[in-house]
């Protein structure tokens, strides 16, 4: 399995939005090489599973300890952070029930701040190294529990 971030791909501007401002990827953006890298991993390596940055793999770290908090905090919180600022002055064509005008590349407009491959923030975090990270903080959650209870007792 690849944990995807957000992805620059032309399909903000194509997507059917009636909220009236516009579609915004939520946290760090990818280029689409990233995410084509990370499934080639996958596929042709020995991983079971790929996180892509250390965002996703902090998330992935989340939802292991504290499932129920993180989806609540995530509903509250993601889907304002995907809406645009300012108001959209006239509807933007979608490709719901017709196919877009144009022709579409694979990059989207958010060239600007998306992460390429050679970045060094966009480092692939494999299943061991991310449930080693998982091991590490439940034993430093297990050690801080104990030295508590040993001050006070």
């Amino acid at each position: 399995m690849v944990s995807l971030p957000s992805i620059n791909t032309p399909r903000y501007a194509h997507t059917r939005n009636m909220t009236g401002k516009p579609l915004e990827p939520y946290g760090p953006v990818y280029e689409p090489e990233v995410a084509a890298e990370a499934i080639c991993r996958a596929v042709f390596g020995r991983h079971r599973s790929i996180s892509i940055g250390l965002g996703e793999t902090l998330h992935a770290l989340w939802r292991h300890v504290t499932p129920l908090w993180r989806e609540s905090w995530l509903a509250k919180h993601a889907y304002k952070s995907q809406m645009g600022h300012d108001w959209l002055d006239t509807p933007q064509p979608d490709n719901l029930y017709a196919p877009a005008p144009g022709a579409l590349a694979a990059h989207g407009p958010f060239e600007t701040r998306s992460r390429r491959l050679e970045s060094p923030l966009s480092l692939f975090v494999p299943s061991r190294l991310r449930a080693g990270l998982l091991g590490t903080l439940a034993c430093a959650l297990l050690l801080g529990l104990v030295r508590h209870h040993r001050r006070r007792g």
